[in-house]
């Protein structure tokens, strides 16, 4: 067994004073060396641009792969290369920009944020940390770190999760990194090590040897700069080490290995708890942080209708709707999302009538379109990050009545709705589940699709005098299989 950790007192999982300077000394020459060369690492003459550009960034940077983000960061900065030019921007041009980055409520504290800079601030970004942090929407201790130290060279610490995998390596911290304790003494490790003359370097270092060598299930320890100051690594050469030992020994030295380690270990809560070496996998290291249990996704069902409008000798158009101002995908136009109930789900057979009459705030069922299922879909899942989504797609077709080329006013949909082509949508805030259900209704038209069983008779008819008409429809159940 390998135990939690030898005796030790608390001062073991921080960093001595011979140690933090050695520890910035190698960080920082190893960053000047290995650094990726990111568009927002170039450094503008004027700091108060290269504060917005880190700002932006870092924003977009969260929870995102950088690839993803370099195209994106490239674009934003094209379109609004300054404070004072976002400050201005249009909200929808804002969200169509950041639109297929994901968490769009960023974009929208980006935009409320240039405007605070410019308005109270008139227009130069604040340089401590603390002021950036209280002032600025979406501005939170990270990036107000991130900011203060890379772009006005304040010495003040940051903690992403990059640098909290490796101080919890290099301090052998075993508890849950989310936990306060963790938290507090994360940021306190983070303090005692930023380099006061090259605070930004420095923490642009840790942040790199995390992406790049301390990744979370492939360390490249071999090429680790600091190796030689991280007890993960120490423990997992004393383990391999003890564990050969073990398996090379005769049985009654097996077992006085085994029993020395259990008289070694200590209470220490910081550590992590006893577990047998063969569970630590290849790397002792990447025991470290702990993960925790992640809460189960909820689940959610919805209907989705693809209303295509057909107009002669124009493109087609599509019924989108904008998403409520707070909430998942907030204020991006989407196709409707309608909750699966009882009576409306793919399980059931419905009209087209049933399923236009439950779209929100349209007045399409007393409208003079012609509206029809021409196609289900296979349901299609999307994750976001606390919601896994099944959305069971339908294709409509609408039509405007005989010699009609324009859609009537009173047809048009209402409030936070409105018609859009397929050109509109590639350029428009909308967001990838849009994106997914449209690729279904534009491969079917290459031939490409899948739709499940074979076409059926509806069994439920549309009420007497309705304007919304079906011919002749499959059975909607029919085509939704489960897997």
């Amino acid at each position: 067994m390998l135990g939690p950790m030898p005796a030790h007192n608390a001062e073991y999982h921080r960093f001595s004073s011979s140690h933090v300077s050695q520890v910035r000394r190698l960080l920082i020459d190893w960053y000047a060396q290995s650094k990726r060369p990111l568009p927002w690492r170039n450094p503008n003459p004027d700091e108060n641009e290269n504060a917005y550009r880190v700002w932006v960034s870092e924003i977009m940077c969260q929870q995102t792969r950088v690839d993803t983000v370099i195209p994106y960061f490239n674009k934003w900065t094209e379109t609004w290369p300054t404070v004072h030019a976002l400050a201005v921007a249009d909200p929808e041009a804002v969200r169509s920009v950041w639109s297929g980055l994901g968490y769009y409520s960023r974009a929208s504290r980006l935009l409320e944020g240039a405007i605070i800079v410019v308005n109270k601030f008139k227009g130069v970004m604040p340089k401590d940390a603390e002021t950036l942090q209280k002032e600025i929407p979406g501005i939170g201790r990270y990036t107000a770190g991130a900011i203060a130290s890379i772009a006005f060279n304040q010495a003040t610490p940051l903690v992403d999760g990059n640098v909290v995998r490796v101080l919890s390596r290099m301090r052998a911290l075993g508890m849950d990194p989310k936990s306060k304790t963790a938290v507090d003494l994360h940021w306190s490790l983070a303090a005692d090590i930023v380099d006061p003359d090259q605070p930004g370097d420095f923490n642009q270092s840790l942040m790199e040897l995390g992406a790049t060598i301390c990744t979370p299930t492939n360390p490249d320890c071999a090429a680790c700069p600091v190796k030689e100051y991280c007890r993960a690594f120490e423990l997992h050469t004393v383990s391999t080490e003890k564990a050969k030992a073990a398996l090379q020994a005769p049985r009654k030295m097996k077992r006085k290995i085994i029993d020395d380690d259990a008289e070694d270990e200590s209470s220490c809560a910081l550590c992590l708890p006893v577990t047998d070496i063969e569970d630590c996998g290849a790397l002792l290291v990447t025991r470290y942080p702990v993960v925790p249990k992640k809460k189960a996704a909820e689940e959610k069902e919805v209907l989705v209708p693809i209303i295509e409008l057909r107009i002669p000798d124009q493109p087609s158009k599509f019924l989108v709707m904008q998403r409520p101002p707070k909430g998942l995908l907030a204020n991006l136009w989407d196709f409707p999302h309608i909750p699966t109930t009882e009576e409306l789900s793919p399980l059931t057979d419905f009209s087209s009538e049933n399923l236009v009459d439950s779209i929100p705030n349209t007045s399409l069922s007393k409208s003079s379109l012609t509206i029809k299922i021409e196609k289900p879909f296979e349901p299609i899942k999307h994750l976001f990050s606390h919601i896994k989504l099944t959305m069971n797609i339908v294709w409509l077709t609408a039509q405007l009545p005989d010699g009609i080329s324009e859609l009537p006013a009173n047809d048009a949909a209402t409030k936070n709705c409105a018609w859009w082509t397929e050109e509109e949508m590639e350029t428009g805030a909308v967001p990838v589940t849009l994106k997914k259900a449209l690729k279904l209704v534009t491969d079917d038209r290459k031939g490409g699709s899948k739709t499940g069983a074979q076409q059926g008779t509806i069994k439920k008819k549309a009420k007497k005098g309705a304007n919304v008409k079906d011919a002749a429809q499959p059975s909607i159940s029919n085509f939704f299989s489960r897997k």
